[in-house]
């Protein structure tokens, strides 16, 4: 499992540091898309987007908006996805 963070904050890296020290998210990798290339590449709609991949790269399914990714039933989905075999 491979999380990537993505902020397109147009206040650039202050308000990301910012963001990561606050929620205690220091050892979480951030990438910087100031320019939104990756949103409109991904045809993302709304922020906050998730979106799961597969091994091979494809998507697997999104979601746009606030999510619970610390729930029972995100940590299922999560392991659902980790364990299947194709």
């Amino acid at each position: 499992l491979a999380i990537v963070a993505l902020s397109e904050d147009h206040l650039g890296w202050k308000k990301i540091a910012t963001f990561r020290a606050a929620h205690g998210l220091g050892n979480l990798p951030v990438f910087h898309d100031a320019d939104s290339r990756t949103m409109f590449a991904a045809r993302i709609k709304g922020l906050p987007t998730t979106i799961l991949l597969g091994r091979d790269g494809r998507e697997l399914g999104r979601l746009t908006g606030p999510a619970e990714w610390d729930s029972p039933e995100a940590a299922a989905l999560i392991r659902h996805y980790r364990d299947r075999r194709d």
